[in-house]
């Protein structure tokens, strides 16, 4: 007489279920529910949710030019309503929708939104790929809860989606704490009704945003700001008593402060070579004494000018650049010669085979004779033991009185590597093994007590 077959996967307890549940994609949990009668009773143990052409079609779509764009918009939409149909869960920490959609799809948005907020989310974040200004999602701010003990939701970004905000029902989310709009039109009337219901709004980021010449920011209890932008001529005004960060990338961007903040931390990575001077001739002279770690990142031929402003306090230096032939690394040492407190670097040197495309580089001067009493620490990444290196090297290590420690991370560039063939002034022959290095660097530091470290 035959065995009869035994249905294992029916039989597991509903413990295991949910355990092998948790490593399935979105749709395909949800879709395991439908089976049978008993495991659609099983709660999928999801917090984090995320529905992108990905995670609902299992494959990476190109939106640009899709000839059944419009279908696969309706199929996202229902896909994503089944699943939230089927949802059971306690609460979310994070709900985020990552597909073409646009103002169409508002109804099935405005829900979604809703359902995230029942379940006491953490962090919405919307970023629907549309690049069509007519027809992007308005949202409505209205939906947000409302301030109170038992709210979660600390997160919100929005990109390509426009602020619906109305006079006769301001936004009730002051429990927002970071604030990230990206790829938006963004007007100051907007921009004003959005910070002054967000009382305790840390941190704020506009990312390629659409904005008049002159925007200002004023929120009281703002902490950080990151730009990251590509318009021509701008200017921020900036009232934010209480900012201590700011995260600047793009072109040169003018900053007025109409009150001065305790400022720790600011990191520039600007494409224009004058974005950064622009930058510290700006800073206002009360402000520059506050300034603890400073993260610049050159993306210029351009050597760096001695004509820098004291930063009096500063104490870490990253610097990062992708060192073109004609930049001469030991123009870093003005920055570091207007830093006289500082005890740490960092420097990350991407070199690059390539010319600048600039045609003018301009020759600076720089003092080859400034010790440095209170730097303690170097750290050196992407390091290929070339001349221009080893001179910055050298040149430390000699006025550096009370340095100990300096590490090399070191990056050589293989032969075969064909970003290297046929590079005259990057040879092979022309650079430093990690032993040279070493055995150069030691008898630098015969004298010296501090420790070296090559890696």
């Amino acid at each position: 007489m035959a065995s009869e077959e035994v249905d294992c996967i029916s039989e597991l307890p509903d413990e295991i279920v949910t355990h092998i549940l948790s490593y399935l994609p979105v749709a395909d949990a949800f879709s395991f529910k439908l089976v049978s009668r008993r495991w659609s009773r099983i709660q999928v143990p999801l917090s984090n949710i995320y529905f992108s052409d990905e995670t609902i079609f299992g494959k990476t779509i190109f939106f640009e030019g899709c000839s059944n764009l419009e279908k696969l918009k309706s199929e996202f939409v229902d896909k994503v309503d089944g699943f939230l149909n089927l949802f059971r869960g306690p609460y979310l920490n994070t709900f985020m929708v990552d597909f073409c959609l646009d103002n169409e799809s508002a109804p099935a948005i405005d829900k979604w939104v809703s359902f995230a907020v029942s379940m006491q989310v953490e962090s919405i974040e919307l970023a629907f790929n549309n690049t069509n200004s007519q027809t992007l999602y308005k949202f409505p701010f209205d939906l947000l809860p409302e301030p109170k003990p038992f709210t979660r939701l600390k997160r919100l970004k929005l990109s390509a989606c426009s602020l619906l905000l109305t006079p006769e029902s301001p936004p009730p989310f002051n429990c927002l704490k970071t604030l990230e709009l990206k790829n938006l039109p963004l007007d100051q009337t907007s921009l004003d009704g959005v910070l002054s219901s967000c009382l305790d709004l840390e941190w704020l980021t506009l990312e390629e945003c659409e904005w008049p010449r002159t925007l200002c920011v004023s929120s009281a209890g703002l902490r950080g700001l990151r730009v990251h932008h590509h318009l021509p001529t701008s200017t921020i005004e900036l009232n934010a008593t209480q900012l201590q960060t700011i995260d600047l990338k793009g072109r040169a961007l003018k900053l007025s402060f109409l009150v001065v903040p305790p400022l720790e931390r600011v990191h520039l990575a600007f494409l224009n070579p004058y974005a950064a001077k622009i930058f510290f001739d700006l800073l206002p002279a009360e402000v520059r004494p506050k300034f603890q770690i400073l993260s610049l990142k050159w993306f210029t031929a351009n050597s760096i000018h001695a004509r820098i402003p004291e930063f009096s306090c500063l104490k870490q230096l990253d610097f990062f650049s992708p060192i073109y032939r004609e930049f001469d690394l030991l123009s870093i040492t003005n920055l570091l010669n207007a830093c006289p407190m500082l005890q740490k670097i960092h420097l990350n040197m991407n070199i690059s085979s390539r010319h600048s495309e600039s045609r003018i580089i301009e020759k600076v001067e720089y003092s080859n004779n400034m010790k440095y009493l209170h730097l303690e620490e170097i750290e050196i990444s992407r390091f290929r033991g070339t001349s221009n290196q080893m001179k910055l090297v050298i040149y430390l290590l000699n006025n550096a009185v009370a340095l100990k420690l300096i590490t090399l991370i070191y990056s050589q560039c293989e032969s075969h590597d064909y970003k290297w063939r046929n590079v005259e002034h990057l040879s092979q022959s022309k650079l430093l093994s990690e032993k040279q290095v070493h055995e150069l660097l030691c008898k630098v530091m015969i004298s010296h007590g501090a420790e070296l470290i090559i890696c």
